[in-house]
């Protein structure tokens, strides 16, 4: 399957649309000085029951306009790599 776009977060795991994995991204959003990237992340949890969690993955695009960014406070902030896991 050919990758569009990936998305890596700040703890290094790379998300990609579309995906062959669980790790993917739902939705790409955008604002002026921003990009959102809506993910699912993935793990087993100790009982064995897989958990699919969302979380929002900030990547900015111009941090000058730093009222933009109130919104996001306390967001995770992330980069758009290569979709071969690479810098973009």
């Amino acid at each position: 399957m050919n990758k569009i776009i990936a998305v890596q977060d700040s703890k290094g795991n790379i998300y990609t649309m579309p995906s062959d994995s669980p790790k993917c991204i739902l939705s790409v959003h955008y604002s002026t000085s921003y990009f959102q990237f809506v993910v699912q992340d993935y793990y087993v949890d100790d009982d064995g029951n897989e958990i699919f969690p969302k979380k929002d993955i900030i990547v900015p695009l111009n941090e000058k306009n730093w009222v933009d960014f109130i919104a996001v406070q306390g967001e995770e902030f992330g980069k758009i790599v290569d979709v071969n896991g690479g810098d973009f």
